[in-house]
């Protein structure tokens, strides 16, 4: 075989799968926003994105698409895989894969700990390699089935051209991934954005693990039919400001961000039906940068700090509540006064994640009425995971 420019020998063929669509077809609309545009763009098709699978007595093959990567043919159920978003990583533990994740970004901040609460899951985020320097020779050495990660995304992050998402696919295993929360990256423009549910009925397809998404789905359905026939009137409900973790409440830089955007990063609150203190803001920008006085102003009654569960109880009130307390003007805030600034759940989850936040998110919002209920049979959904149902 001929080796390519790395000294890698690049396979003509990969073992595992085949891959076919925009990937390789076309280039990709991708690049930060305010950033120089990618070499080349892609027409993206306005049909809404399904995964199909087709098999015959001789063929036992199947094909998912997703945008932007189109479709992907695999010849058999991939083994090992990487997932640059949690929310990927959470997926594949959710399809009973978690033996074969052998990479992520910045595997220490992953949230594993809740799956502590489901009996027979087992998962150490710390075993992970981590991928996050976007450095490909870690991708070589790694070797997966497949790469759950939107080669938009990584184009972004890494600065990676067009050739060098061609060079891993065709070298490596394909992309299959879709940047499914907001972040402010042009080419996040240029697709529809999917939500959790779709993303993960897609992967359920490539693992072909369609009965465990059916089970963890039927688990989540419940929950929100449950919230649904919980939550008081809308007129009733709180409306929160969502403070991104970024901010530095110390010296007064505080940066607001949309509780109800698009996505699975923010999916809890949408599904808790807040109000949101930005919704009479006119804004732009994912991040939106204020003060004390502004947010006295907007004055919401809840402050959420997002991606913040990972800090412990004394971190968090060191960095986001004792601040505000002692500022003359931040301790004014009905949130601060009535100790309502919590820990925001990570912004990169999937299924089994996702519940949990959903949880803590009603426990906070919600205390007269949702108090230290579960909202979820910790069983029935390790049950699902662990057996498929």
């Amino acid at each position: 075989m001929a080796d390519d420019a790395t000294g890698h020998e690049r396979r003509t063929r990969r073992q595992y799968v085949k891959y076919s669509g925009a990937v390789i077809g076309g280039g990709l609309l991708a690049g930060c926003a305010g950033n120089a545009e990618p070499e080349s763009t892609q027409t993206v098709t306005d049909t809404l994105t399904q995964s199909t699978r087709s098999t015959t007595a001789a063929d036992s093959s199947y094909s998912v698409s997703l945008e932007p990567v189109g479709e992907v043919t695999f010849d058999a159920i991939p083994d090992e895989w990487i997932a640059y978003q949690y929310a990927y990583g959470d997926m594949g533990v959710a399809l009973g894969q978690a033996a074969g994740y052998l990479g992520t970004n910045n595997p220490g901040n992953y949230p594993d700990f809740f799956y502590d609460e489901l009996p027979g899951v087992e998962f150490d985020a710390s075993a992970l390699t981590d991928i996050g320097s976007g450095d490909k020779e870690v991708f070589y050495e790694l070797d997966p089935d497949v790469l759950f990660i939107d080669p938009n995304n990584a184009r972004a992050r890494f600065e990676w051209s067009q050739a060098d998402i061609e060079e891993l696919t065709e070298g490596i295993a394909p992309f299959f991934g879709h940047f499914g929360r907001r972040y402010g990256y042009g080419y996040q423009q240029s697709y529809p954005q999917l939500g959790l549910y779709d993303l993960f009925e897609q992967a359920a397809e490539v693992f072909q693990e369609q009965e465990r998404y059916r089970q963890v789905k039927a688990v989540h359905d419940s929950v929100l039919e449950r919230i649904s026939s919980t939550l008081p009137p809308e007129e009733e409900r709180p409306t929160i400001g969502m403070l991104s973790g970024g901010s530095n409440v110390a010296d007064g830089s505080l940066y607001l961000m949309e509780a109800t955007a698009p996505g699975y990063g923010r999916k809890q609150y949408r599904n808790l039906g807040v109000g949101d203190v930005l919704e009479t803001v006119e804004t732009d920008s994912p991040f939106y940068q204020t003060d004390f006085e502004e947010l006295l102003e907007l004055d919401p009654e809840t402050i959420v700090v997002h991606w913040t569960i990972q800090l412990s109880d004394e971190e968090f009130t060191d960095q986001f509540v004792t601040p505000f307390e002692n500022d003359p003007v931040g301790s004014e805030l009905t949130a601060v006064q009535n100790d309502r600034v919590f820990k925001g759940g990570t912004a990169e989850q999937g299924p089994l994640i996702n519940l949990f936040q959903t949880e803590l998110a009603a426990r906070q919002l919600y205390p007269e009425i949702i108090g230290d209920q579960e909202l979820f049979s910790r069983d029935e959904l390790a049950r699902a995971v662990t057996n498929g149902g």
